[in-house]
This record gives structure tokens, sequence and C-alpha cells, in this order.
């Protein structure tokens, strides 16, 4: 699952789709104010959260499944 705010570009939501099973939209309400419902969201075992101006380590891709 990718979530992107009402702010994402649209050619960054058409990026995200490529990658995600499930891509959602959400008005902001402010800097952490809504992870609590977006973490309700998730159904995995685990949650990788990534924030737009971060970047996974190459090794941590090469491990994830």
């Amino acid at each position: 699952m990718v979530a992107a705010d009402a702010r994402a570009a649209p050619e960054d939501l058409a990026a995200y789709a490529t990658v995600a099973d499930r891509l959602l939209r959400y008005e902001y309400h402010g800097a952490g104010r809504d992870l609590p419902w977006l973490l309700a969201q998730c159904s995995g075992d685990w949650v990788l959260r990534v924030d737009a101006d971060e970047l996974a380590s190459p090794m941590l891709l090469a491990v994830l499944p």
C-alpha cells in the first residue's frame, strides 16, 4: 500500500501506482496527525514507512521480499 496526501502531484501518483497493490489518497491535516489512521489501513505483519523526502538504502532493498 502507498498512501499519498492530496498535495501529491499527478505524476507522483502515477509512479506510486506502478509499485503499490493499493494507493490511498487522504487530506493532509498536519505532520503526524494522520499517522494513526494510515497505520490502521495496513494489514501485513510489518510496516515500512518511508516519507517523500527519504530513500531506502540499497542494502535494505536487497533484503526486502
